[in-house]
């Protein structure tokens, strides 16, 4: 080759690196299952989650994130393909997420990235669809500290793609794992939640009208927010493992904990204790926060990171519009004296719909027609004081009813649990015995 060719080749090779795009920066998606809005310092200054804290002073904030479900098999499909759970064809934690939905993971799959999810929380196996599109996925114990051995051992080898990683924490989750930090907030030799999840004390009984004093209630509650806090040291470690990702840090759903009678659990309805989740999004080089005040979904978020992906435009989560659905689990005749989920089948599971400021609550009954319950959110956040039906106009309540009409499968898919799914289930605090 001469002289005169090889700057020529040069030149080239120079003029097509400088028109190739920049490799896109790697993705973590921190998913916390299990955690309150309101148990984030971001969000109402808890001093229980200082990493996330830390984090937060240069991310996006979304104060009115709010999930698709109070349950996380139905949550997780309608966050992983953008689609309402009446779409997504998942409305019991029995039915697989099917293949013929596109998941955030195939998209960046198809993007050229190396995909990676590890999992905490049992019921999201492989079996159940929620692996689609990663080239490693993993379920762990329910314990933190694995999960994150288990995301090391699989980032020693370096990827010459940038990688999406996925992980869900399941600490703050029934019967919740405080770690180390129980001595911190005085609940260390708690061990009531252990018993119940051991079969030794009612699962019901601790839903609906737990036997515990005001001192002992208190300490149920601390034994959560420790929880809290440890998963918040996990978070802080976890984030250190790569550099300037874009980083992702929610929750599939919320907690209950005595609001509305129900106690240390999250599935069966829709109150904003359980539907309402923290989110931030922190992206690569950012120095400030921003605090972005109108309500946002999951779903948004799915789209939000469709349009990065495929159409380099900024992680935004545009503000919702339409009416919010979410749906409650079905009362499926595995947990007795559920007397909150009165009727049985997928229509009878409870559900709410959320039309700016207004809440209402749709309460199925197996004989007589459904109850509903309105409430204002601006001046009541927690749903304390349910509002007589006139707070609506017929105008306001003929759309609520046709959201409620149109936001329901075409076929009623309750799925099968096996003896083995019925144990790990019971284990998790959705069956009783």
């Amino acid at each position: 080759m001469n002289l005169k060719v090889f700057i020529a080749v040069m030149v080239l090779a120079t003029l097509v690196a400088c028109h190739q795009k920049p490799q896109k920066p790697d993705v973590l998606l921190i998913v916390v299952d299990t955690l309150r809005w309101d148990h984030v310092g971001f969000n109402a200054a808890t001093g229980h989650t200082p990493n996330m804290d830390r984090i937060a002073q240069s991310a996006t904030v979304y104060s009115q994130c709010r999930s698709a479900s109070s349950n996380t098999s139905i949550s997780m499909a309608s966050f992983w393909t953008g689609l309402p759970p009446h779409e997504t064809g998942v409305l019991t934690q029995l039915v697989a997420l099917p293949q013929r939905h596109i998941t955030v993971a195939e998209q960046f799959q198809q993007a050229g990235y190396q995909t990676l999810g590890i999992t905490a929380n049992p019921v999201l196996t492989p079996g159940m669809g929620f692996s689609q599109g990663f080239d490693h996925y993993q379920v762990t114990s329910r314990y933190g500290p694995d999960l994150i051995q288990a995301l090391k051992d699989q980032l020693e080898t370096p990827s010459p793609k940038p990688r999406f990683i996925y992980v869900q924490f399941m600490d703050t989750h029934f019967p919740y794992n405080p770690g180390p930090f129980a001595s911190n907030y005085d609940c260390a030799d708690f061990g009531y939640f252990d018993e119940v999840s051991a079969h030794h004390k009612s699962l019901s009984e601790m839903l609906f009208h737990p036997p515990l004093d005001e001192v002992e209630m208190a300490r149920a509650k601390r034994v959560y927010a420790a929880s809290v806090r440890h998963v918040d040291a996990l978070v802080g470690e976890i984030v250190e493992t790569l550099r300037d990702p874009l980083l992702i840090i929610t929750a599939d759903h919320g907690e209950s904990l005595g609001e509305h009678g129900y106690f240390f659990g999250h599935s069966i309805m829709t109150y904003e204790a359980t539907i309402k989740v923290p989110l931030l999004i922190r992206s690569p080089g950012q120095l400030e926060q921003e605090r972005i005040e109108q309500p946002v979904t999951h779903m948004g978020l799915h789209h939000a990171l469709s349009r990065w992906l495929w159409q380099d435009i900024p992680v935004h989560i545009e503000a919702e519009t339409k009416p919010q659905v979410a749906w409650g689990h079905p009362n499926l005749g595995l947990l007795e004296d559920n007397t909150k989920v009165p009727a049985k089948g997928i229509l009878g599971a409870r559900r709410s719909v959320f039309i700016q400021p207004n809440k209402i609550h749709l309460v199925p009954q197996p004989e007589t027609a459904a109850a509903f319950e309105v409430y204002e959110l601006d001046s009541d956040p927690n749903e304390q004081t349910i509002l007589p039906h006139g707070h609506l106009s017929d105008d306001q309540w003929r759309n609520v009813i046709n959201v409620f009409e149109t936001s329901v499968p075409t076929q009623e898919n309750t799925g099968t649990a096996h003896a083995a799914q019925l144990e790990l289930l019971r284990s998790l605090g959705y069956v009783a015995d």
